[in-house]
């Protein structure tokens, strides 16, 4: 090992959201408690500078290095980051989350236990004064990675940790076509599952999100859904011939009206699973879009 030698590079892509500082002093607080060398590579992605005018607001900080993407896309500003990192592990979060000091400890367990390539954690969502009763009771946002070890359902960048491995063996970057609409880090991971890498959830690897005001409405979660199923949609279709296309069509026509039914039930008996079912539904719409060849939303 090098004196150089980084093991943990902690990424995050900011537009400069004043929740940053608490990121990155959270994830400075999770490198020193993992007692290994690391990094926070912070990529601004704002046109002004936000972020590092931001952050020169505060004490200089030893491990942060700054790279500026400029490019109001997610996928860029993230594959600067990873260009720029030299850990063996890479950290992902967002700026609106802030972590613990076991973090780093609590993704490598599991990935040293397991062998895998890349571990996802859960999220829990915590929602701001004034958002809707039936937000806070269903609690659609908050992330949980997978029922199983194995079994890893969502694929994201909100909290994961990574071998650089995944990155520089396999030569994966995000989808700058995805930059604008979201859905590039589920891209980036199912490929690197479809090559052969192994994924594995750590719900332990626990961390909080602060949900702004104006995420909390009906219309920006069904937009969500919309785009999560589009994207997954595009993928899964992208070389299929146009049977193929039609049976996809029509398998998400079924569960779309299946999970409206069932959401419909649930809610009836007063359960939070009826919420949840309704995002279900809009996913399957979101992957109907994705056939008909309809624009996929942009949020960035």
């Amino acid at each position: 090992m090098t004196v150089d030698a980084v093991t943990y590079s902690i990424l995050i892509a900011s537009i400069g959201r004043r929740t940053l500082l608490r990121t990155v002093e959270s994830a400075r607080r999770a490198g020193l408690a993992s007692g290994a060398s690391f990094e926070i590579v912070v990529a601004d992605d704002s046109a002004d500078r936000a972020a590092a005018q931001l952050l020169a607001s505060i004490p200089p900080i030893p491990e942060l290095v700054i790279v500026i993407s400029a490019t109001r896309n997610i996928s860029k500003a993230r594959n600067a980051a990873v260009e720029a990192a030299r850990g063996d592990y890479l950290a992902f979060v967002d700026d609106d989350e802030w972590v613990p000091d076991d973090w780093l400890l609590a993704h490598r367990s599991v990935m040293d236990h397991s062998g895998a390539d890349a571990t996802f954690g859960s999220v829990q969502a915590h929602y701001p004064v004034g958002a809707p009763a039936w937000l806070r009771w269903s609690d659609p946002l908050s992330k949980w990675p997978g029922p199983s070890l194995w079994n890893v359902k969502r694929l994201s960048t909100c909290n994961c940790l990574v071998r650089r491995s995944a990155f520089f063996d396999h030569g994966l970057r995000f989808d700058p076509a995805l930059g604008r609409s979201g859905g590039e880090d589920a891209d980036l991971f199912s490929r690197l599952r479809a090559s052969g890498g192994r994924l594995a959830s750590a719900p332990e690897a626990r961390i909080d999100e602060e949900i702004m005001i104006e995420r909390c409405n009906a219309r920006d979660i069904w937009r969500r859904a919309l785009r999560m199923g589009q994207t997954y949609g595009l993928r899964e279709i992208a070389e299929a011939p146009y049977r193929q296309k039609l049976s996809f069509f029509l398998s998400s026509l079924v569960r779309t009206c299946a999970s409206i039914a069932m959401s419909i039930g649930y809610l009836v008996i007063g359960k939070k699973r009826g919420v949840a079912l309704i995002l279900v539904a809009g996913m399957n719409v979101g992957k109907m879009r994705a056939v008909l060849g309809l624009p996929v939303a942009q949020y960035y």
